[in-house]
């Protein structure tokens, strides 16, 4: 069991590894707390002189130490199976007319591009860089989950949509074969990098189940 971390005052990456089991001590709980402490969001952590925040803020899905704990436990490779849940930026709406928006909703659609870039690029980093891994199953959001201006502000509705939308993403990821979800996921990256602007995600998932169908 790990928790990361970034120090804000180097932009120095930090883990902090727990053997499972171990009971949750002040200093675990503080290591949730930082893994946790969304910028403008939640406060920092202060430990040993370094000033903690979320994690995500250099690595949002930091699969290669998960890699590298199970190869510290002497397995090889292909003893390694990864699954993947992400809780966002599995997919990014196509939008007509960006520059009509102001200067604040430049920002919003910013973070959305960072975050579908970099949230799938750190999953097909570890796909080149570990290929004797198994990645079985990539449960990810297969639509935009909704949000609103005031960041987690846990309304009940919004929450209620998000449970059914990640339901029903499970249940499709584990009807598909090993590494189906990773490679369908990863053919909606590259084609929209090559200009498909119409490539959907959702669309993808829903042809593939419907070839198993028949």
């Amino acid at each position: 069991m790990s928790f990361s971390s970034v120090d804000a005052n180097t932009a120095a990456y930090e883990l902090y590894k727990f053997e499972p089991g171990a009971p949750m001590n002040d200093y675990a709980i503080d290591s949730v707390m930082a893994s946790a402490s969304m910028p403008a969001v939640f406060p920092y952590v202060i430990r040993e002189g370094k000033t903690l925040i979320d994690g995500g803020s250099v690595w949002n899905t930091d699969l290669v130490s998960a890699v590298e704990m199970c190869r510290a436990t002497g397995a090889a490779d292909n003893e390694i199976t990864v699954d993947v849940v992400l809780c966002s930026g599995a997919n990014i709406e196509t939008l007509p007319n960006v520059e009509n928006k102001n200067t604040f909703g430049h920002l919003m659609r910013f973070l959305a591009i960072n975050s579908y870039v970099s949230s799938l690029a750190d999953v097909t980093t570890v796909t080149s860089a570990f290929p004797g891994v198994t990645l079985r199953h990539f449960i990810a959001p297969s639509k935009a989950l909704p949000s609103g201006m005031i960041p987690l502000d846990f309304n009940a509705d919004a929450i209620a949509e998000m449970i059914a939308t990640g339901k029903a993403d499970a249940k499709n990821a584990l009807s598909m074969a090993s590494g189906e979800l990773f490679a369908l996921h990863k053919e909606a990256m590259d084609r929209k990098a090559a200009g498909d602007l119409k490539v959907d995600i959702d669309q993808l998932i829903e042809a593939k189940l419907a070839s198993k169908k028949n």
